[in-house]
């Protein structure tokens, strides 16, 4: 995988450090990966370089993975709050890897999807209509 290095990932912007982000580029790409249903990655072996959105989003999902397990997600899950003398309401269906999942979802396809919307297709992508070329 390693869609950037770590020097690239400091010149755009990166917060983590050299020892800690193997680890959360491995979890990152992996994320990105499941998300596109290795799409991802086989448009990147195809393309043979990494485009610079990528890398770019990479960068920010680096740092989202970094500050997650920085502060350990305390409060997250909150739905409802009441200060009739202090009541709490919490989403207990997802734990918080599903929601940096769902976190991680949206933003692929809110930087990726206009540009690469074969990514997020989930059926078969098809470049060039059937009906255009007869011989096929």
């Amino acid at each position: 995988m390693k869609y950037l290095t770590f020097e690239e990932y400091k010149n755009l912007g990166g917060k983590c450090s050299k020892d800690v982000f193997p680890s959360l580029q491995f979890d990152t790409e992996s994320k990105m990966d499941y998300i596109t249903s290795g799409r991802l990655s086989r448009m990147i072996d195809e393309m043979e370089s990494v485009p610079e959105a990528v890398q770019m989003l990479e960068v920010k999902l680096i740092d989202i993975e970094n500050s997650k397990s920085d502060s350990k997600e305390k409060g997250s899950g909150l739905t409802s709050y009441s200060n009739g003398i202090e009541s709490f309401g919490y989403d207990t269906s997802k734990d918080s890897e599903e929601m940096l999942t769902e976190k991680f979802s949206a933003l692929m396809k809110q930087y990726l999807y206009p540009e690469y919307p074969e990514l997020f297709y989930r059926g078969r992508w098809v470049n060039r209509a059937r009906y255009s070329n007869p011989s096929q």
